[in-house]
């Protein structure tokens, strides 16, 4: 064997050494350039977990902080629309109503009430007569649908009749009950 053999036979060993630790560390590195991607998505996804949570947080932190004024706004909406049972109340403040102003008024609930649904208040239709001296009708529609307590009322239709001395109307209604 000749020194040249044995120089092609080392040269082609080395050879053959760096083609197989160029094909490793070709391999090492899409292998850990995928365990560093799926690592910095997991640490994506962790971070935006956590500034969800932070979010959440907060919003809950707001609404218990808001809780005293909700408790306010539940207050005054039960002060204003009654359950339907307080309906049965709605014709005697209607005459209390009525005689604040110096009308004579009369009112009965007409169908069948429809019934709440959610935060839906349901509704029930009414007929009225109302008489009174003339400048005491207009007062008392005003107060009953814009200033009113106790009762949400709107006319979907007025029939009115005017003298001298005394006015008068027709009306159909609804009002509303939680």
């Amino acid at each position: 064997m000749t020194t040249h053999d044995g120089y092609n036979g080392r040269l082609w060993l080395g050879v053959a050494i760096l083609f197989v630790s160029v094909v490793a560390a070709v391999i090492a590195f899409f292998y850990f350039s995928g365990a560093i991607g799926a690592q910095a998505d997991q640490i994506a996804i962790a971070k935006l977990k956590a500034s969800n949570d932070a979010n959440a947080l907060a919003n809950l932190a707001s609404l218990e902080g808001a809780a005293p004024q909700a408790a306010q706004y539940d207050a005054a909406i039960h002060q204003l629309i009654p359950d339907q049972s307080g309906l049965i109340a709605f014709n005697t403040w209607m005459g209390q109503v009525a005689s604040q102003y110096q009308v004579n008024a009369s009112v009965a609930f007409t169908g069948d009430p429809t019934p709440s649904v959610g935060s839906t208040p349901g509704s029930v239709t009414f007929n009225m007569t109302a008489q009174g001296p003339a400048g005491s009708i207009i007062p008392f529609l005003d107060y009953l649908t814009t200033r009113a307590p106790g009762f949400i009322v709107s006319f979907t239709s007025i029939d009115f009749t005017n003298t001298q001395t005394q006015e008068s109307f027709t009306a159909q209604g609804v009002t509303y009950f939680r």
